[in-house]
This record gives C-alpha cells, sequence and structure tokens, in this order.
C-alpha cells in the first residue's frame, strides 16, 4: 500500500497499478485515496504555491486522482445496482410464492406487486423483464395448472375446484378453460380418466 512517506518515489504506472489492485477492495480503495490526499495536503501546507507535487510531478497525482475517482464511482454504482437487484429478485420470488399458496384467494396484480414491495407499474415492468410474460398471464398460468391437477387427483366437483383456484364459480373457470386450453374442465377430466383406465 502507498504511503504519504514513499508516494513521491513511485511513478505513474505504479500508481495506476495499485489503484487497479484496490478498486474491488472499497476499505482498501478508501485507504489509497486518502493517503494522496492526505499527502497534497500536507506538500500543500508545506510548500504553498511553489507544491512540487503540483507543479513538477503533476501528473504522478492528477491522473491517480482522476482514476479514483472514476473507479470508485463505478464500484459504488455497480455494487448498489446490483444490491438493489438482487433485493428485488428476492421480493419478487417471494411474492410469487406467496400468489401460488394462496391462489384460492381472489388475488390480484396489485396484490402481489404489494408483497413484493413494489408499485404495480414497476411489478409489472420488473415481471415481464425477467418472466417474458405479463404477471396476468402468470397468474392465469398457475390458477389452471393447479385446476388441471385437482381434476385428475380428485373428484372435486368442477363448482369447488373453481373455488379452490380462485374463481367464483364453475362457469368462470370453464370461460377461462375455453380461452386458453381450448376445452372444458369437464372434457379434461374425461379425457384424463379414459386414458388413465386405457393405461
Amino acid at each position: 500500500m502507498i504511503t504519504s512517506t514513499t508516494l513521491f518515489s513511485y511513478n505513474y504506472s505504479f500508481v495506476i497499478r495499485m489503484i487497479k489492485k484496490t478498486r474491488n477492495n472499497l476499505a482498501r480503495f478508501n485507504l489509497l485515496a486518502h493517503t494522496i490526499k492526505v499527502v497534497i495536503n500536507k506538500c500543500s501546507f508545506k510548500y504553498g504555491s511553489h507544491n512540487p507535487i503540483l507543479n513538477s510531478d503533476r501528473i504522478i497525482i492528477t491522473y491517480p486522482l482522476l482514476h479514483i475517482a472514476k473507479h470508485r464511482k463505478q464500484l459504488y454504482m455497480t455494487t448498489n445496482t446490483r444490491n438493489k437487484q438482487q433485493r428485488k429478485y428476492e421480493h419478487v420470488n417471494a411474492a410469487l410464492k406467496w400468489a401460488e399458496l394462496n391462489l384460492h384467494l381472489p388475488i390480484s396484480i396489485a396484490d402481489i406487486a404489494e408483497k413484493a414491495y413494489l408499485t404495480r407499474s414497476t411489478f409489472e415492468r420488473f415481471f415481464k423483464q425477467t418472466q417474458q410474460v405479463s404477471p396476468r398471464t402468470w397468474l392465469i398460468q398457475m390458477r389452471l395448472k393447479k385446476a388441471l391437477h385437482l381434476l385428475a387427483t380428485t373428484s372435486h366437483s368442477i363448482d369447488k375446484i373453481a373455488q379452490k383456484c380462485g374463481y367464483v364459480s364453475a362457469l368462470s373457470l370453464r370461460l377461462i378453460f375455453k380461452r386458453y386450453l381450448g376445452y372444458t374442465p369437464g372434457y379434461y377430466r374425461r379425457e384424463f380418466v379414459e386414458n388413465q383406465d386405457k393405461s
């Protein structure tokens, strides 16, 4: 690490190498920046306007300081952005798990966004970017998946299955089935049972 007593003996390229070595370690990076600042202040106090660093050796300090400012900002922005994105992913994933466990409730997109600690518009934008579908489409897919499972593995009535999947009636579930799958819940159950019997 560069110290105030040895900085004068190092050339520009060496200082730059030291900066690059420390830019991924914020503590060491700050220490290096502070050391250079201390040297400048000490020389300014001792030499005044005839500061040898600010005059004959300007290049040794000026460019490293510019690099320090640049790399420090990049390091902060990259780390800060990564942390924000990571937290957002974690909150959204937790919200989606909550939604999957509560499909029997009349969940709205606003409810899921609230669980993710995001506004609805931010949640929808982030969701589309990461999942390639809208939150509404995802919610319908999850409800259909649950309905298909219940139709195939239980003897519950269509009306009861509809309620377990967050729909108010069998008619609502039937309309969703027809629109997204092209057949009715009853047709799927009959076809599934027949195929199971044949196998």
